[in-house]
């Protein structure tokens, strides 16, 4: 499963019911200024998620499962997925070595 692969970089929030799947950017790894760059850099990744804001979470958190994409797209999805968290967690870790202003 894509969650467990990711578990460093994301969390799965266990659903109580219903076919969503919530996942929330671990805050020991990505700071507020990660997770504005995680949202930026999505549509360059041609990936569409959910805001967990719009449903009275934070932005930290994103739904997956809003539409059906076959297993070969949705492989690349995740991978794709998996590039941001990358992406991200190098910006906020080139930030950490260079320490503050």
């Amino acid at each position: 499963m894509w969650c467990e692969a990711e578990r460093q970089r994301v969390e799965w929030i266990r659903p109580d019911g219903g076919a969503l799947c919530s996942v929330r950017l671990r805050a020991d790894r990505f700071d507020a200024v990660a997770v504005a760059r995680f949202w930026d850099l999505l549509p360059r990744h041609k990936l569409q998620l959910a805001s967990g804001a719009w449903f009275g979470e934070s932005g930290r958190v994103f739904r997956l499962a809003f539409g059906y994409l076959p297993p070969e797209r949705l492989g690349l999805a995740l991978s794709a997925l998996s590039t941001v968290l990358g992406q991200i967690q190098t910006s906020a870790d080139s930030a950490a070595a260079i320490g503050p202003a």
